[in-house]
C-alpha cells in the first residue's frame, strides 16, 4: 500500500512538471505547431498540384506515344506497300511470259507450263501473295497459281468475275485495288478469306494481271509485336468501311464501327487524335491516313480505353484527393486556432521589444505599430529580393544566349532588343554565316556526366569557338541543345574564297582544341552566307542539313553545305537490279557476290541525298530480312547470332552511324546467314552421300544399279548427284560401285570355284567378256590369273570357254 501511494505521488508530480513546462513555453510551442501546420498545408497543396500536373502530363504522353506508334505502323505499311506495288507493276509491264498469257490465243502446251511455273515462282518468292491470276478474255482463259488454267465458268475463284464483268470497273485507270471476301474451290479444298485484290489492265479488262494479297498476313507483318493488349488496330477505307481488325483483347465494341465510319468519312485531316464516348466508355482514338501509289486512301486507327491506359493514375487520384482533402481541412482548422492564439502574445512581444530601444536609435520606426512595422520590414525585404532578381536576369551570358536562340530559330526580334544586347555583330543588315558544332557520341558522354558537368562542357565549347573565330570574324557562340553549339559569324566580304578557307582553318582549330582540352570529338556543319536577320535562320537550317552528311563522310568531319548539298541533285532511282544480285548471292550462299553487290548498291545510292540514301537502305534491309526469314527458320536466328532490325539504317536510332558502319552491320548479318546456309547444305549433302554409299553396299550386284537409278532415289539430277557425291567422298559413283563389285569378285575367285561367267552375273555384270576385260584393267591381271595366284588352285574357265 505504501509503495502504491509513493508511485501515485510521483506520477502526479511528473504531470504537474509537464503542465508547468507547457505553460512556461506555450508561445514557443504554439509557434512550432503553427509552422508545422502551415508547412503541412503547403505540402498537401503542393502534392495536389504535382499530382494534377502529373496526371495531365501522363495523359498527354499516352496520346503522344499512341500517335507515334500508329504513325510508325502506317509508315511501315506504306514502305511495304510501295515495294510490293512496284514489284507487281514491273511484272505486269516486263514479264514477257505473263504478257503472252494475257493476250495470246495460240499458246502451246509447253508455254502453258511456263506460265504456270512463272506464277508459282511469284508465289514462292513473294510470300505476301495468296494467289496470282492472269485473265485472257480473247481465249476465255484464266491462269492461276492455284492450279491448271480454266475457263471463266469453271474458275476456282468465281467472285473475281464480278469486277471483271462490270462496266467501267477500272474507272479509266491502269490499276485498281479493292478488298473482297474471296472463296476459292479447288476440288475438296475450299478457302474463304478476306484478300486485297490488285488488278492491272491497260486494255479495259480484255486482259488483266490480278494479285490477291493475304490480308491477315499483311496485317501481322505491320502489327507491333509487343502489343500489350491495351489497344486495338483497325484499318478503314476512305468511306470509313472496315478493312482489317486486330483486336485480340476485344477492346472495340460493335457499336464503334458505325461511329468510326461516320467520323472518318467526314474528317479531312491526315492524322490526329480524338476522344469518343462509346457505350459509356471514354475511348481514345488515334488515326493516320496514308495514300500509297496513288491508289490507296486508307486510315490506320488505334482504339484504347482510357480506363485501361490510366488505371494507375485514377487509383492514385482517388487516394490523393481523399487524403489531401481530410488533411487540408484538419490543418486549416488547427492553423486558424493557433493563429488566433498567437496574435495577442506576438503583439505584446513586439510592443515590449520596441520599448526596449531608445527613440533616437529607432527614429521613425518607433512610431509604427506592429503591423506597420512588419509591413515596412516586408517591403524592405521585397525590395532586396527584387534587386537580386533583376541583377540575376541581367546576367550577360544568360540574356545573350536567350536572345541569339530566338534569332537562330527564326523568331521575330524587336529593334529595341538589338540595342539592349551587346550582341557582338553589326545588326541587323549584315552578311552572316552559321555553323553547328555537334558533339559526337553525345548521348554516351552526357550519360557519364552530371547535368552541371555536361553544361560546363557545352559552355567551354562555346567559349573556345568564339575565341578562335573572333580572331578573324566578329562571332558569337550559342548553346542550342544537349549536343550542339551554334556559332554565328559576320562575313565582311561575302563569297570570297580566301574568307572561306580561313573559316575552314579556324573550324579545324576548334576541333583540335576541343579534342585536346575537353577530350571531345566534334562534327561541324557549315551553312551558307545569308543577308539580314532572317538569313541567320536560313544559314542555321543549311548547317543542320550539311551536318547530316556525316552519314557519308563520317563523324569528325567539317561539312560545308555549299560544297555538298547542291551537287546532290540526281534523280532518285532505287537500284533494284543490284538488290536482286545481293538477294541471289544470299540465296546461293555466295559471299563474294553478296559483298560486291552491297558495295555496288552503296556506290549507286551515293550521289543521292541523305534521306534518299536512308530510304534505299531501309528498303534493302526489309527485303534482306524477308529473304533471311525464308532461308532460315525464325527460331534458329537467335542461336546463329542473327538479329535483323528493320530500323538498322535509321540515322537517329544508330547514333549517327556512317554508310561504312551500316555496310559492316549488313555484311555481318549476310555472312552469318551464308554460314548457316552452308552448314545446312553440308549436313544434307553428307546425308545424301551416306545414303548412296549404303545403297551401293547393299545392292551393288543389281545390274540395273546406275547413276540414273540412284539419282531417282535421291530425288536429284544425275549430274548434280555425281558432283555432290564426289565432293563428299573424293571419288565418283561409278568408281565406288566398280570397286565394290571388284572386291566381291576377288572374294569369289579366292573362296569358290564358280565359273567366271557366273561370278560376273553374281556381282552385277551382264556379260562375262566385258567383266573379263574390265577386271584385267582394274586389277592388272585376268580373273584366271588372279585365281591361280590367290585361289584354291582349281582350274578356272579360260577366255575361250567364255
Amino acid at each position: 500500500m505504501i509503495g502504491t501511494g509513493g508511485e501515485e505521488r510521483q506520477m502526479v508530480a511528473t504531470g504537474r512538471s509537464i503542465r508547468g513546462y507547457i505553460r512556461r513555453k506555450s508561445v514557443l510551442l504554439r509557434i512550432i505547431l503553427s509552422y508545422v501546420v502551415i508547412g503541412s498545408i503547403l505540402i498537401a497543396l503542393l502534392s495536389s498540384v504535382l499530382y494534377i500536373r502529373f496526371s495531365r502530363s501522363s495523359v498527354q504522353e499516352i496520346k503522344s506515344v499512341t500517335a507515334n506508334s500508329l504513325e510508325h505502323t502506317a509508315n511501315t505499311f506504306n514502305e511495304l506497300w510501295n515495294t510490293t506495288f512496284h514489284y507487281m507493276y514491273k511484272e505486269f509491264k516486263t514479264n514477257s511470259v505473263l504478257v503472252d498469257a494475257m493476250v495470246r490465243t495460240d499458246l502451246s502446251p509447253v508455254e502453258y507450263g511456263t506460265i504456270s511455273a512463272s506464277l508459282s515462282e511469284i508465289i514462292t518468292n513473294y510470300s505476301l501473295f495468296d494467289s496470282v491470276y492472269v485473265y485472257n478474255s480473247n481465249a476465255d482463259q484464266m491462269f492461276s497459281s492455284i492450279g491448271p488454267v480454266r475457263s471463266e465458268g469453271d474458275f476456282y475463284d468465281a467472285g473475281i468475275y464480278e469486277g471483271l464483268n462490270t462496266a467501267g470497273f477500272m474507272e479509266g485507270r491502269e490499276s485498281k485495288v479493292y478488298v473482297r471476301q474471296a472463296e476459292t474451290i479447288n476440288g475438296s479444298d475450299v478457302k474463304n478469306e478476306q484478300v486485297i485484290t490488285v488488278i492491272f489492265s491497260d486494255d479495259n479488262l480484255r486482259s488483266a494481271l490480278i494479285y490477291n494479297i493475304n490480308e491477315r498476313l499483311l496485317r501481322n507483318m505491320i502489327v507491333t509485336k509487343n502489343n500489350s493488349g491495351t489497344s486495338a488496330l483497325l484499318i478503314v477505307d476512305r468511306e470509313g468501311r472496315m478493312i482489317s481488325r486486330f483486336d485480340p483483347a476485344g477492346i472495340v465494341p460493335a457499336s464503334l464501327d458505325s461511329v468510326l465510319e461516320q467520323r472518318m468519312a467526314n474528317d479531312p485531316q491526315l492524322g490526329g487524335t480524338f476522344d469518343l464516348n462509346v457505350d459509356r466508355e471514354h475511348t481514345l482514338v488515334s488515326f493516320q491516313r496514308i495514300e500509297a501509289s496513288g491508289l490507296l486512301n486508307w486510315s490506320f486507327v488505334s482504339v484504347s480505353k482510357y480506363r485501361d491506359l490510366t488505371r494507375s493514375v485514377q487509383e492514385l487520384q482517388q487516394y490523393m484527393i481523399g487524403i489531401t482533402g481530410v488533411f487540408v481541412l484538419l490543418s486549416i482548422a488547427i492553423a486558424g486556432w493557433f493563429t488566433h492564439n498567437l496574435y495577442s502574445p506576438m503583439r505584446k512581444l513586439l510592443y515590449w521589444a520596441r520599448g526596449k530601444f531608445r527613440p533616437e536609435a529607432e527614429g521613425k520606426m518607433n512610431e509604427l505599430d506592429e503591423y506597420a512595422y512588419l509591413s515596412r520590414v516586408y517591403e524592405a525585404m521585397s525590395g532586396d529580393i527584387e534587386t537580386f532578381r533583376t541583377a540575376q536576369n541581367r546576367n550577360r551570358f544568360v540574356l545573350r544566349n536567350q536572345f541569339w536562340l530566338k534569332v537562330v530559330h527564326g523568331e521575330y526580334v524587336h529593334s529595341e532588343e538589338w540595342e539592349e544586347q551587346e550582341v557582338g555583330l553589326r545588326l541587323p543588315n549584315g552578311v552572316y554565316r552559321a555553323a553547328v558544332l555537334f558533339v559526337d557520341q553525345a548521348a554516351e558522354n552526357s550519360a557519364s556526366q552530371s547535368n552541371r558537368a555536361w553544361s560546363l562542357y557545352r559552355y567551354s565549347i562555346a567559349n573556345i569557338a568564339e575565341e578562335i573565330l573572333s580572331e578573324s570574324f566578329p562571332a558569337v557562340a550559342v548553346e542550342a541543345g544537349e549536343d550542339q553549339v551554334v556559332v554565328l559569324m559576320e562575313q565582311p566580304r561575302p563569297s570570297e574564297s580566301a574568307g572561306v578557307s580561313i573559316l575552314m582553318e579556324k573550324l579545324s582549330l576548334i576541333k583540335q582544341a576541343c579534342n585536346r582540352y575537353l577530350k571531345l570529338a566534334l562534327t561541324i556543319g557549315v551553312g551558307t552566307e545569308e543577308h539580314g536577320i532572317k538569313g541567320i535562320h536560313t544559314s542555321y537550317l543549311h548547317a543542320l542539313q550539311a551536318s547530316e552528311y556525316d552519314l557519308v563522310f563520317g563523324q569528325g568531319s567539317i561539312l560545308d553545305y555549299a560544297a555538298i548539298v547542291p551537287q546532290r541533285n540526281e534523280e532518285y532511282r532505287y537500284p533494284i537490279e543490284i538488290e536482286k544480285k545481293i538477294i541471289d548471292g544470299l540465296k546461293g550462299a555466295d559471299e563474294e557476290k553478296v559483298r560486291c553487290g552491297l558495295d555496288d548498291f552503296l556506290a549507286a545510292i551515293e550521289p543521292y541525298t541523305c534521306q534518299e540514301m536512308i530510304l534505299a537502305m531501309n528498303q534493302l534491309a526489309i527485303v534482306s530480312a524477308r529473304t533471311i526469314n525464308q532461308l532460315i527458320e525464325a527460331d534458329e536466328l537467335p542461336a546463329l547470332g542473327i538479329e535483323f532490325d528493320y530500323l538498322l539504317v535509321d540515322k537517329r536510332m544508330s547514333g549517327r552511324d556512317t554508310i561504312a558502319d551500316r555496310r559492316d552491320k549488313l555484311l555481318r548479318i549476310y555472312r552469318r546467314t551464308i554460314e548457316a546456309i552452308r552448314k545446312k547444305k553440308e549436313t544434307r549433302y553428307g546425308d545424301i552421300a551416306a545414303f548412296v554409299q549404303a545403297h551401293i553396299d547393299e545392292h551393288f550386284a543389281d545390274p540395273g544399279l546406275t547413276v540414273e537409278a540412284l539419282a531417282e532415289l535421291a530425288k536429284l539430277s544425275p549430274n548434280y548427284l555425281r558432283t555432290l557425291f564426289k565432293a563428299q567422298t573424293g571419288i565418283t559413283i561409278s568408281a565406288y560401285l566398280s570397286a565394290k563389285r571388284y572386291e566381291a569378285a576377288k572374294r569369289l575367285l579366292e573362296q569358290t570355284e564358280l565359273p567366271i561367267q557366273q561370278i560376273a552375273e553374281t556381282i552385277g555384270f551382264q556379260g562375262g567378256g566385258y567383266f573379263y576385260t574390265a577386271f584385267k584393267k582394274a586389277v592388272g591381271m585376268t580373273p584366271d590369273e588372279y585365281r591361280k595366284q590367290h585361289g584354291r588352285g582349281a582350274e578356272a574357265d579360260s577366255p575361250e570357254a567364255i
